[in-house]
């Protein structure tokens, strides 16, 4: 008898495990690879040789909870497990794996026979239904049942992600279309983030108009697709402020006007105006008048007022508009490789992001140069927008972070990559939102 291993991290962030199965009997047993908050191994799930079920046990689901933040009570664990295919399909896969590798040709048909999901007919090489499709590394036999602890990508297949690099002014920046994960399929819902050549609005606008230039949108020079991260949100704000205007400032604006658009004859004209006015006035009011303006005489404005008679000028406040405001986005994506290629293609990706929002120089060097833009865009299968989530407006990077031990820990993967990324984007809309950008589609809009 002898005990192949594999390893994998699942989930995201990742869950370390190592599974181990029998290659005589095709029983399999998985262990938490360190785990969160125990030391060592510990046995989380074991499987029979007879189907594809699995018993899971408590610490799995205490571990799962705690490292993707959730709080899954048993039943919902177990549907959880059954449901989720990073989970049971993958862990019967990487079984199925091992069985195909190791294991006799008995050993296989008995297994086959059996239920066992992936196990490959001896003779003809096929499955009843082939879940192979994740294949894993298992390590050497060992025969002695000792533990294996070494964290190694799912896949160590030797193809490599060939990108586009760029040349010029940007020089070594990845370009073309990547995406995480790398068998993302199109019918997915996906964040698309374009990173487009800066391109000036300008300022002289059209004869007659002085509305500013539309900007043009440069090439798009690298093309980044994500899963959409949770709690994704837009706020629309627009500046209003309180201002007030006393009837004696009306009064003076009145003034300023009437000798603005009607010269000295408009300015006599305001003036009679406003002297009729307090004139015909009663009561106290033309002691209220000659107390403000004696104390705006004497320096002490509203006081003298307030003192003699504990009354104010009426500010007539109102909440006025005061200009739009640009809106702010947040994103933060985990990003867990499970084969060499798609760690390739993490390490590019944040390569794109950090080379595409830095601040670019002049051949000279006397001069800085605008980063480079993105394109932010909620997309369906066929490349269509989402017409249920925002829209966006062309965005500048504002801040990219890069966390290299997102769980506290720092394990590497075979090729030293670490297990796990997160990252943290900020974006901010280069213009505001005006009523006519809806248009007349249905979608939400901005």
């Amino acid at each position: 008898m002898a005990i192949q291993r594999s390893s994998r991290a699942v989930g995201n962030p990742p869950l370390a495990t190592i599974l181990e199965v029998n290659d005589e009997t095709g029983e399999a047993s998985l262990y938490s690879n360190g785990g969160i908050g125990v030391f060592g191994r510990v046995l989380i799930a074991t499987s029979d040789n007879v189907g594809d079920e699995w018993v899971v046990n408590n610490r799995f689901r205490q571990n799962w909870n705690r490292q993707q933040g959730l709080n899954l009570n048993t039943a919902e664990f177990e549907d959880e497990f059954d449901t989720n295919a990073l989970l049971r399909k993958t862990f019967n896969n990487d079984r199925a794996s091992l069985i195909n590798t190791h294991s006799s040709d008995a050993v296989k048909k008995s297994l086959k026979d059996a239920g066992v999901p992936g196990v490959k007919d001896p003779v003809t090489g096929a499955t009843p239904n082939d879940t192979t499709d994740t294949p894993t590394t298992a390590s050497d036999s060992d025969s002695s049942g000792g533990d294996t602890n070494t964290s190694t990508p799912a896949n160590t297949s030797n193809t490599d992600i060939k990108p586009q690099i760029l040349k010029g002014t940007n020089a070594g920046m990845p370009g073309g279309q990547l995406r995480y994960p790398i068998d993302m399929t199109s019918e997915m819902n996906k964040l698309k983030i374009n990173i487009r050549e800066y391109s000036p609005k300008g300022i002289a606008g059209k004869s007659g108009s002085y509305e500013i230039p539309s900007r043009q949108k440069g090439s798009i020079l690298t093309s980044i697709v994500l899963p959409i991260p949770g709690g994704i949100q837009d706020q629309n704000l627009v500046s209003w402020g309180k201002g007030d205007m006393n009837a004696l400032e009306q009064a003076a604006a009145q003034l300023a006007i009437g000798g603005i658009t009607g010269g000295p004859k408009g300015l006599e004209g305001a003036a009679k105006d406003i002297a009729n006015r307090i004139g015909n006035n009663i009561g106290g009011t033309k002691t209220a008048v000659a107390n403000v303006l004696a104390g705006g005489a004497a320096g002490i404005g509203a006081q003298l007022m307030q003192r003699r008679s504990g009354a104010i000028i009426n500010p007539n406040a109102e909440l006025l508009f005061n200009g739009p405001s640009l809106r702010q986005f947040s994103f933060s994506i985990n990003l867990s490789a499970r084969n060499n290629p798609e760690s390739q293609m993490i390490a590019l990706i944040i390569r794109a992001l950090k080379q595409g929002m830095s601040v670019r120089r002049s051949q000279s060097g006397l001069f800085l140069l605008s980063p480079h833009l993105f394109e932010l865009s909620y997309v369906t299968s066929g490349d269509n927008k989402n017409p249920f989530l925002n829209k966006f407006k062309m965005c500048a990077m504002t801040g990219l972070n890069v966390n290299y031990t997102p769980n506290q820990t720092f394990m590497t993967l075979e090729n030293d990559m670490p297990v796990s990324y997160r990252l943290d984007m900020q974006f901010s809309e280069l213009e505001p939102i005006f009523n006519d950008d809806y248009g007349t589609d249905t979608s939400i809009g901005y």
